[in-house]
């Protein structure tokens, strides 16, 4: 690995073998490239050791793009994501991957929490699963029922 970027071009563009991620991971950690050694970790089949690194280097942003990019629908590996990030009080990145990991209810609730900002996500979540609880709540707090404070049309 004297050269890591032809190494990871090799990979992305011929050679997307385990092991090789697993080098290129293993050479990234060593020299500091965290965000690169998840994504390499993730791709090499080692998802504890990149959530590990991630969770404990604050690059769980990383983390959850490389799982939305490689494996969308594993909702196991969204709601650790999303229990991460409720601890750590981002409200709007723990909704999006509680949705992705079908607890509507808890997504809707967290991006409630996250406020304004985050209706057009609420809107696209609720008309998207169609769910008439879900979708009375989101009125009523569209109405402003719930805070007391009606939102603008």
């Amino acid at each position: 690995m004297n050269n890591p970027d032809k190494a990871k071009h090799i990979f992305r563009d011929k050679a997307q073998t385990p092991q090789c991620a697993q080098m290129i991971a293993e050479w990234c950690e060593t020299n500091g490239a965290k965000k690169e050694a998840i994504e390499f970790l993730v791709l090499s089949g080692k998802r504890e050791e990149a959530f590990i690194i991630a969770q404990s280097h604050q690059e769980m942003d990383e983390y959850a793009k490389v799982i939305l990019k490689i494996d969308d629908k594993n909702t196991e590996e969204h709601l650790k994501i999303a229990q991460y990030f409720e601890g750590k009080s981002q409200w709007g990145n723990a909704a999006k991957h509680y949705e992705k990991s079908e607890q509507y209810q808890k997504a809707l609730k967290l991006f409630i929490h996250e406020g304004e900002s985050k209706i057009p996500d609420m809107i696209e979540m609720v008309s998207k699963i169609k769910i008439d609880a879900l979708t009375h709540e989101l009125v009523d707090y569209l109405m402003g029922e719930t805070d007391n404070i009606p939102k603008e049309p």
